[in-house]
């Protein structure tokens, strides 16, 4: 399940809770349509309504992942809420005070709690506790939130578990005094006898909602990823342990042109006065799986866990994907004992090859293998992302030979090299020489350029926008993509489709462009025009391309030439309405095959305009050929 599938899941899950029983399954119709296996899963979280505090104390190992997913996305909904107040626009008809539903008067719009906090509206509610905006009247009516139990669990058994629970976050929060975290700001009790907790309103959104699907721009990163850390040291030093550390808990605030984040619910923290990997205590296992490192997951968090985290959430800030995607605990285990095995660097060329290595550190599936703390690992990876180079490995010292005795060595070197290859050499060559080279510089530049658009499901997301991206995105059945390409030259495009599996041991083919039944088939494209591909016109489904349900990786390639190429002039006859591009002919297939990777060793130059997600290609000769890798799952 991807992170996106079960936030549409918790968001319809926490809107059928504020509905009667009986109007739910009316309510579910409308908002699942016809995706059966979003309404299993919606069906499948409410359903253990009631028995979330009972699995928080399983080991998640023997737990089952989808109620895992149902608590802490849940949660996670519910402390962007509690910190932003972001997208409540509800009326104080639609705020849950009766007491069957587990609210008094007290917590009612308009109500005053401890003489100072005029109560506005609930900004929402997770598994076991809701939170309200509030004005503190004797501080000049500045915006609070306060935390509450839900009343629903005061007289069950897990009663004194969660109240436990509650008073760690309380104790966490006031140790902590960093302006990375969110402050505690008063305590007390309710009428009724419940304990409140007020804290600090925080304006501003979630890492989560500025996250890009191909990775987020190196500078930004660093300068997110640096607070993090920062913050994040402080927790610990303080003897607390996040434990749910996740895009969703980490806000971002702008102030005078600047970004500055904010950790928030610390509700499942550990408080301890030690925290080290030789701690022998278990504890109840709780946390957003994927972000969840091995040792969490046996039920012995460390501080170093956080760091697990916070690796997983830099892996996913560069790339725009989690290093780890299985739909189950036990799975994810092994797969973090095998280690990540799609390196950021293969989604993302252009992250620092020393970046990468910190990132796969802080990955490691041992704690005592990863960084000693939160900040060392947080300022080293910004310093990289920033250029600025990184230490050498403990124990080994860096040696930089001086620049100019690496001149004076590398023109040695390729005397002895040239003495050594050419021994009969003769100054009549420089005719040879000269020729060439007059020949060289004569060779004109063919350029290309192109932009990937992408929209997720428009079926399952029907709100979702397209976006630009470079192709290192990871495309899910039923997601959408489409080109534009254009080049300072006239010329000749085809563009062909190279699926995952084979025929006869041949690769499959898909002429891409031109398209017979829009422009006659014609791969013409004038200088400075712009071509969308697939064309614009009524023979494709809105002029997008769609993955299906077939895993793998999709091959693109472009060849961008002087002159019609009489080896794809053969094939693009299939670009029509009834053969949908596939080219069926085998020895047609042969053919395509022998000619596209003839082209393989001769790479152009690449350039990437992060601005504007363009990708621009260059190579001398009158033909440019270029492979892209699209992945699906």
């Amino acid at each position: 399940m991807t992170p996106e599938f079960y936030e549409q899941v918790c968001q319809i899950c926490y809107s059928a809770l504020q509905l009667e029983a009986g109007r739910r399954s009316n309510y579910l119709d409308q908002a699942c349509g016809a995706d059966a296996s979003l309404r299993a899963e919606v069906e499948a979280m409410l359903a253990h309504e009631g028995r979330v505090e009972s699995f928080l104390a399983t080991p998640a190992l023997r737990a089952l992942p989808t109620m895992m997913d149902a608590v802490n996305q849940a949660e996670s909904a519910l402390a962007v809420k509690m910190a932003s107040g972001e997208g409540l626009d509800r009326s104080p008809d639609d705020v849950l005070t009766s007491p069957s539903e587990g609210f008094s008067g007290f917590f009612a719009p308009g109500a005053t709690l401890g003489e100072r906090y005029l109560i506005e509206r609930e900004l929402g509610r997770g598994g076991t506790c809701a939170v309200f905006l509030a004005r503190d009247r004797k501080l000049h009516d500045t915006s609070v939130v306060i935390k509450v139990l839900l009343n629903t669990w005061r007289h069950t058994d897990h009663k004194a578990w969660l109240e436990k629970k509650f008073k760690s976050e309380i104790e966490a929060l006031s140790r902590i005094d960093h302006p990375g975290v969110v402050r505690a700001l008063d305590v007390g009790a309710a009428p009724d006898g419940r304990s409140y907790l007020v804290m600090q309103y925080v304006q501003g959104e979630s890492l989560r909602s500025v996250m890009a699907p191909g990775g987020m721009g190196l500078e930004r990163l660093a300068k997110i990823v640096r607070q993090i850390g920062q913050a994040l040291a402080s927790a610990h030093r303080k003897g607390v342990i996040h434990r749910d550390l996740k895009p969703e808990n980490i806000m971002l605030q702008s102030a005078d042109d600047e970004e500055y984040v904010k950790l928030i619910d610390f509700g499942i923290a550990t408080v301890r006065e030690a925290t080290d990997a030789s701690d022998r205590r278990t504890t109840e296992v709780v946390g957003t799986w994927c972000y969840v490192a091995p040792e969490q997951l046996r039920g012995k968090p460390v501080a170093a866990s956080d760091v697990y985290a916070l690796g997983v959430i830099a892996y996913e800030m560069a790339t725009g994907r989690l290093p780890f995607n299985d739909a189950a605990i036990l799975q994810l285990y092994e797969s973090q004992r095998a280690g990540v095995k799609v390196k950021p660097r293969d989604l993302r060329p252009d992250l620092p090859d020393a970046a990468q290595g910190m990132i796969l550190k802080a990955l490691s599936f041992t704690p005592k293998d990863r960084f000693t703390n939160a900040k060392e690992f947080t300022d080293a990876l910004a310093d990289s992302l920033m250029g600025e180079g990184s230490p050498a490995p403990p124990g080994r010292r860096a040696f930089v030979l001086p620049k100019r005795w690496f001149l004076i060595s590398a023109s040695i070197l390729v005397t002895v090299i040239f003495i050594l290859a050419f021994p009969s050499f003769d100054l009549r060559n420089e005719k040879h020489i000269d020729r060439a080279r007059t020949t060289s510089l004569t060779v004109p530049d063919r350029r290309l350029n192109y932009t990937l658009e992408a929209r997720r499901d428009p079926g399952r997301r029907p709100l979702a926008k397209p976006f630009a991206t470079f192709d290192n995105v990871i495309f899910g059945a039923g997601d959408e993509m489409r080109f534009y390409i254009s080049s300072p030259q006239s010329g000749f495009l085809y563009v062909i489709n190279e699926g995952p599996a084979q025929t006869d041991g041949i690769p499959n083919f898909n002429v891409l462009f031109p398209d017979m039944d829009i422009g006659g088939g014609s791969p013409e494209i004038l200088a400075g025009q712009v071509a969308q591909v697939p064309a614009a016109g009524p023979s494709r489904r809105e002029n997008w391309f769609v993955f299906d349900h077939e895993e793998g990786v999709e091959k693109i390639w472009l060849v961008w030439s002087e002159r019609v190429v009489p080896e794809l002039e053969a094939v693009k006859g299939w670009a029509n309405t009834r053969n949908h591009g596939a080219v069926s002919d085998s020895t047609q297939r042969a053919s395509l095959s022998h000619y596209l990777t003839s082209f393989s060793a001769v790479k152009p130059e690449v350039e990437r305009d992060e601005v504007n997600k363009q990708t621009r290609l260059k190579i001398k000769g009158e033909t440019l050929v270029w492979m892209m890798k699209l992945e699906h799952h």
